[in-house]
């Protein structure tokens, strides 16, 4: 403890008066072998009163309870300004051996401060956290010097707390360790932020992986469709030229239906990359999960045993792409969950009937159920509670992004349907997708098929693609057209500007060098205003069927197209002149 001088003459005085004292002590100080200090430790301030009351016949007594008092005075001030501080200080007699407590670590280890004062470091902390902090404590009694770590600290009740702890040594004159003086901050807030700001960050950097890969599937879509274009043609032409029931026309529709499977594929890489909007049509979703279950087949392991009872059920309204996904999703999961020890994935499909109760939510009425089960490694309620919430995955890290089963959540719910899950740990779980069927004079109207018409009007075909335009000229000979062909849109609209009415209608594509599909569009417009105009596209960000017809062009087509669609959209483009 130290004691100011103005203290020990005050203490002093208590006997002799103020004046006195000070004269007496002044004296004294100077004669010893103290300097004339201001501040001096409380074994110096007895000695020095110790010895006054010998000289003087004073009673020594007064003036040591008086220091005594004033200490005490000094540490109830000390006590309090502890107290009012709100990070956690304590301080330390030796490495593993608690000395004073303020109040708030008496809080946070639900204790009163004077069970806490003299006990071990190993009495209230775990064994691995008093193990941890008797280290740091050792350290800052060998070095003498200040250290700052941060601790994860848990009381028994809580989540484990994160600390920014500060260990100070104080030292007496010969340079020893009185105590140490240790405070700790509550930093568990700012570490739960830096996590956050972590997720935030990989959520970010998976957006902009989405939007590369985005952007990387329409390069894909438009090259790829331009592709497929002229062999989807010409295995259809020819397909419908070779002779029925012989071997040639089956291996043609091979061909004609492998490339389908591909132009489909495409259409999905497009849906999975947000770049193509809901195309709700009626759909049989048993060929959906069929595919579904074709394409993901050769990727399941041989120890997982898939189990099918897929009945032909009523039609739905739907998108037949994202419909495709929301199995291939739900597919992949379950077979993720068997992946170590294999397993039975089945997949059920039939018509159900709900009645106002069933489902909460969901009207009553008759609804196609899918569902997908695993005997894999299951969830508990915790998580089940949390599978649809966006970015919450339960694989390791680099194998799933968290997007999954937010989707499917999503697209069933767009399309007026209900998911809902069962699961226990250690036995599996099951999916059930529900959506409602539609009425049969709405599917008549959907599906109703339009024969091929022939007839002979002329028309301006543009494609940059040399391939593509061969095989349109080829499918619109066949339908009977009078057929002129360009490579190049700028010499397209030289053809049209030199003689505008030897045409009837123009099918031009959108992505091209010089000038696009829809700038062509308008330049012949501006010539002939009647002038019907069809824009073809293998992908197109800048370019929809709304945008197209707002700009005055009649139809909008993507590539690659059918026969039959081409000669219908031609038909209906035509007639509707």
């Amino acid at each position: 403890m130290q004691i100011k001088k103005d203290e020990l003459i005050g203490a002093y005085a208590q006997s002799i008066g103020i004046e006195t004292a000070r004269e007496l002590i002044d004296k004294k100080i100077a004669d010893s072998a103290l300097e004339n200090r201001e501040i001096y430790s409380s074994e110096e301030a007895a000695r020095i009163c110790g010895e006054l009351a010998n000289e003087e016949g004073l009673i020594r007594i007064l003036a040591q309870n008086f220091l005594l008092q004033l200490e005490r005075n000094r540490a109830e001030e000390q006590e309090l300004l502890l107290d009012n501080i709100e990070a956690q200080v304590w301080y330390l007699t030796d490495v593993e051996t608690y000395g004073i407590v303020n109040k708030a670590m008496a809080n946070f280890w639900g204790m009163q401060k004077e069970n806490l004062e003299g006990k071990k470091l190993r009495d209230i902390l775990s064994k691995e956290e008093a193990r941890a902090c008797i280290t740091f404590n050792k350290e800052i009694f060998r070095e003498k010097k200040q250290i700052r770590t941060e601790q994860w600290l848990k009381n028994g009740k809580e989540e484990p707390h994160a600390f920014y702890v500060v260990r100070t040594p104080k030292l007496d004159n010969n340079g020893n360790i009185e105590y140490v003086v240790c405070t700790a901050h509550d930093i568990t807030e700012r570490k739960r932020m830096e996590k956050e700001k972590k997720k935030l960050e990989a959520r970010l950097r998976q957006a902009q992986k989405m939007e590369a890969i985005g952007t990387l599937a329409g390069g894909i879509a438009h090259d790829f469709n331009n592709i497929l274009f002229p062999i989807l043609g010409y295995s259809e032409m020819l397909m419908n030229d070779a002779p029925d029931n012989s071997d040639l026309k089956r291996d043609l529709s091979m061909i004609f239906n492998g490339t389908k499977r591909a132009r489909d594929l495409v259409k999905q890489i497009l849906a999975f990359s947000r770049q193509r909007e809901y195309d709700l049509k009626p759909i049989k979703v048993h060929l959906v999960v069929k595919e579904a279950l074709k394409l993901i087949r050769s990727s399941i392991p041989a120890t997982i045993d898939i189990m099918q009872n897929i009945i032909d059920c009523e039609l739905v309204m739907a998108d037949y792409t994202q419909i495709h996904q929301v199995a291939m999703n739900l597919l992949t999961n379950a077979y993720h969950a068997m992946e170590k020890k294999g397993g039975k994935l089945k997949v059920t499909l039939k018509e159900v009937d709900l009645r106002a109760d069933d489902l909460k939510g969901m009207p009553p009425g008759t609804y196609v159920r899918l569902t997908i089960s695993d005997t894999g490694i299951g969830m508990d309620q915790s998580t089940i509670d949390r599978i649809f919430d966006p970015y919450f995955t339960t694989k390791k890290e680099g194998k799933g992004t968290g997007l999954g089963l937010a989707v499917v959540h999503g697209i069933i719910k767009s399309h007026g349907g209900h998911i809902s899950v069962y699961s226990e740990l250690g036995k599996g779980s099951e999916f059930h997708v529900y959506l409602p069927v539609i009425k049969a004079q709405q599917e008549t109207k959907q599906i109703e098929i339009q024969p091929i018409k022939k007839s002979n009007e002329r028309i301006l075909v543009v494609d940059d693609e040399k391939m593509v335009v061969e095989i349109q000229q080829k499918m619109l000979k066949r339908l009977g057209y009078d057929v002129t062909s360009c490579t190049s849109s700028v010499e397209a609209l030289k053809a049209f500007q030199a003689n505008p009415d030897n045409f009837d209608l123009i099918i031009t594509d959108m992505t091209m060098p010089d000038m696009t599909g829809d700038q062509l569009a308008q330049k012949i417009m501006e010539i002939r205003t009647d002038i019907p105009i069809i824009l073809c596209s293998g992908f197109s960000e800048k370019m929809s069927n709304e945008k197209a017809k707002s700009l005055g062009i009649k139809e909008f087509l993507m590539k690659p197209v059918l026969i039959k669609d081409l000669s219908i959209t031609i038909r209906r483009t035509l007639d509707s002149k």
